[in-house]
């Protein structure tokens, strides 16, 4: 009798042992939506011409749209990255992705880059130490040193739990900056001007996550040497002529 006692609760002891183990190496296949129209949404209000900032600047020249999703686990360390290349702003990324139950902090960013035969030929941010978040920085290419459309830059992070019944994540991407435009009416009023120009004290953002779900963006102050537009009027037949910007989330600038 002894030796059925012991056999039985020796089979209990496996089937709890296993009951454990798979609740520790349970995971969930978990889809995450990214939207990047909220990047351009309000830009759209403001728009001279249909598309200016709503679209991707040089799409005809092979620009396309560049959606980088990263998940980090509790630890800080990259558990995921994936990325995709859309016609638009009005089209989203989505992508299912096996993880343990657990808490992560999600990270989307969005960006504009040319396309050659399917690789990266020209980028205007730069993505350094995205395997951990800690490490995560995105800053401006230096060879494209104007602020025009083809930078606008959109960040999102977030902090979620994956868990039964918490399998779908949306993410609203955001702008990380913010449009400008700006007129040069009756261009060609006086003939001795040269060069019309526009210039701000700021340049060469670069920008960092913090831990309460935002970034925070250095930069290098500079006296008047980066400028907005640099226009000569012989380059013109219009007489009113516009442009719009892309500024990243220096803060205070000083325009001259």
């Amino acid at each position: 009798m002894k030796k059925y006692v012991v056999l039985c609760l020796s089979v209990m002891a496996l089937l709890m042992a296993s009951c454990k183990n798979e609740d520790i190496s349970i995971s969930r296949e978990v889809t995450f939506n990214v939207n990047p129209y909220t990047v351009v949404k309000d830009f759209a209000k403001y728009e001279y011409s249909s598309g200016d900032l709503s679209e991707v600047w040089w799409y005809s020249l092979g620009d396309r749209l560049r959606v980088r999703l990263f998940v980090y686990d509790k630890t800080g360390n990259m558990v995921v990255m994936e990325e995709d290349y859309l016609e638009n702003y009005i089209s989203t990324f989505n992508v299912t992705e096996n993880l343990p139950d657990g808490s992560y902090t999600v990270v989307a960013i969005t960006d504009e880059v040319g396309l050659s035969y399917g690789q990266v030929a020209d980028e205007y941010w730069i993505l350094t130490g995205y395997k951990k978040l800690s490490e995560l920085q995105i800053r401006e290419n230096e060879e494209w040193f104007t602020y025009d459309p083809y930078k606008k830059l959109g960040i999102a992070s977030k902090e979620i739990e994956v868990m039964s019944g918490q399998t779908h994540v949306s993410i609203d991407v955001k702008a990380a900056g913010a449009a400008v435009v700006s007129w040069i009416y009756n261009i060609h009023g006086f003939s001795d001007v040269l060069v019309y120009s526009l210039w701000m004290d700021k340049k060469h953002a670069a920008y960092t996550l913090d831990n309460n779900e935002s970034y925070s963006v250095g930069y290098e102050n500079v006296n008047f040497t980066s400028y907005l537009r640099y226009d000569k009027p012989s380059a013109y037949s219009a007489s009113n002529v516009y442009g719009h910007h892309f500024i990243p989330a220096f803060g205070k600038t000083g325009f001259r």
